[in-house]
């Protein structure tokens, strides 16, 4: 990741999504049998550098926190792997400046059943009483030895969905990155807002994912972004 509580952070928003547990005996991710013409659909989903206004840049995608997933699912007692994915991808990461970042996912499923289920499984997991204290806890990870995240707080997010989905929702976690006393960062305070957007259409899902410092992602600009991944999954 381009900066340690950043797009880490951002990732962590997906820990409910993202990661294919291979290899993992007892793994709550999805199960994947990835199809070739399913995985060219997926990718087709994608945000890209176009999308965006001039003065945003493109990076390669870190790779998924596999571990934090696990953590999260564990925390809130959801088990995704009865969900196969045939088609699983993941765009660059985008920046503007020193704060907004962006980013996308697209999956498909095995059906439009599964993804449908897949869906409220996770609405039902960021729903729940507890995963306030989950996200507080899997923040807790990305301290070190200057900072300190404090006052997490993941909620539903008011939002008009865009045409042509079958289902969407948004969430925002919030939160404040505190310097230690004690530090070259003492007395600092940063508030930080990631925005997770999920749409459905049919057998397949995607995620915009939003990161800003100080205040929410231009709600614009984030609107004209799922608008343009919605778009696509109808094509």
């Amino acid at each position: 990741m381009r900066r340690a509580l950043t797009l880490p952070l951002l990732c962590l928003a997906l820990s409910a999504c993202g990661g294919d547990g291979e290899g993992e005996e007892e793994s709550s991710q999805f199960q994947r049998s990835i199809d070739p013409q399913a995985q060219e659909r997926a990718e087709s989903i994608l945000l890209t550098l176009s999308d965006f206004p001039d003065g945003w840049r493109a990076g390669p995608a870190e790779p998924e926190d596999e571990g934090s997933d696990e953590a999260f699912n564990d925390c809130v007692g959801v088990d995704y792997s009865k969900f196969t994915l045939i088609g699983d991808a993941q765009s660059d990461d985008f920046a503007m400046g020193e704060a907004a970042e962006a980013s996308s996912d697209a999956e498909v499923f095995e059906s439009e059943g599964m993804a449908e289920a897949a869906v409220s499984e996770f609405t039902e997991a960021f729903s729940s009483e507890a995963a306030n204290a989950c996200m507080d806890e899997l923040l807790g990870e990305f301290e070190d030895d200057t900072v300190e995240i404090t006052e997490a707080e993941l909620g539903e997010l008011s939002f008009t969905p865009p045409a042509g989905v079958d289902e969407a929702s948004a969430w925002q976690v919030v939160f404040t990155i505190e310097g230690k006393p004690g530090t070259a960062a003492a007395g600092v305070s940063v508030d930080s807002y990631i925005d997770l957007i999920q749409l459905r259409s049919g057998d397949a899902t995607a995620e915009v994912n939003t990161l800003d410092i100080l205040s929410p992602f231009d709600p614009v600009l984030r609107d004209e972004l799922v608008a343009a991944v919605a778009g696509r999954m109808g094509e």
